[in-house]
């Protein structure tokens, strides 16, 4: 399978294309061919955005100072027409997460409002039982909450042991939800939207030495199989559309290149994707899952440069 790394200036998180390089770079690719890379460097944000699954609508988090204090605007923006709905939320902590198309849920930080649901109109309805659960205390962190088989999946931290555990709340009980655990010890998780396959990020020592593992698990905890990788630090990953491959980051080891690989399925078996610079935020598929985007760090002054890699995987 000939896999080919292009590069595009994305200027919106809908993978809008730009036409204009700065310089070109010669990244490493599986297939051995070149390609110019395309970098611009990017001004900061303010702005948090939050995808809606069919890709319609963004929720927005504008953070401003004004003088010493930090202010929020919080709105839902429709990606097609631009148009935003007001949203009456001034929480400058917390984040979001889309239910379904229609609804979000904003998790607020601490001493906060705990859980909110909101809906396209901008309608909040305040979720006690699932704020007590989610919300934040000195003593517990939830974290990286993703929608995937009709779970609400998400991280618990205990402190001071700061104990990692993957837990879920089904969707059908948001308004009586029980905490249920899936497993301990996880850094990183990402399951599937519809299958029942997560794939986990773990710590386990290796000839006493302590490194990560990336695995997968049944919905309901259970290993299936070997571990796909083994390494220094193993991050993001992200499942195609369909669900057939599994791409992830990874450093091996202290020092070594970064590789980001993609694991097929059914074959069982990972291959190299790119490797190179530093990955800087999360990984990105296309809708019919062909094509894989990635953002890389160039640093050549001790600023970040960010430039996005669009990796071909299938013809």
């Amino acid at each position: 399978m000939k896999k080919q790394v292009y590069a595009v200036v994305l200027t919106t998180i809908l993978l809008i294309f730009s036409s204009c390089a700065n310089e070109e770079v010669h990244p490493v690719m599986r297939s051995g061919e070149d390609q110019a890379v395309r970098e611009e460097k990017l001004k900061d944000s303010g702005d948090t955005e939050v995808v809606s699954p069919d890709g319609k609508h963004i929720y927005v988090v504008n953070l401003h100072m004004e003088g010493e204090n930090l202010f929020a605007k919080h709105t839902i923006r429709n990606s097609i027409s631009g148009q935003s709905v007001p949203i009456a939320l001034d929480l400058v902590s917390g984040y979001a997460v889309w239910l379904d198309n229609e609804h979000v849920l904003y998790i607020g930080g601490i001493g906060e409002e705990g859980v909110t649901q909101i809906d396209m109109q901008g309608q909040m309805t305040s979720m006690p039982a699932l704020s007590k659960i989610m919300a934040p205390t000195d003593l517990k962190q939830t974290e990286r909450a993703t929608i995937g088989n009709d779970r609400l999946y998400y991280l618990e931290t205990n402190y001071p042991r700061n104990i990692h555990d993957l837990k879920y709340i089904e969707l059908s009980q948001m308004d009586a939800p029980a905490a249920r655990q899936v497993r301990g010890q996880v850094s990183l998780f990402q399951p599937m939207k519809a299958g029942h396959m997560i794939s986990v990020v773990t710590t386990r020592s290796h000839l006493d030495e302590l490194k990560q593992e990336l695995i997968l698990i049944d919905s309901n905890g259970k290993e299936q199989g070997a571990a796909l990788a083994i390494g220094a630090a193993i991050g993001p990953m992200a499942w195609s559309p369909d669900e057939s491959e599994l791409a992830y980051g990874m450093l091996e080891k202290a020092g070594s290149t970064y590789q980001i690989s993609v694991f097929d399925l059914k074959a069982g078996s990972s291959s190299v994707v790119f490797e190179g610079s530093r990955l800087i935020g999360d990984l990105l598929w296309s809708p019919d899952s062909t094509r894989l985007w990635v953002t890389i760090d160039r640093s050549k002054d001790g600023l970040e440069r960010q430039f996005y890699m669009e990796t071909s995987i299938r013809e």
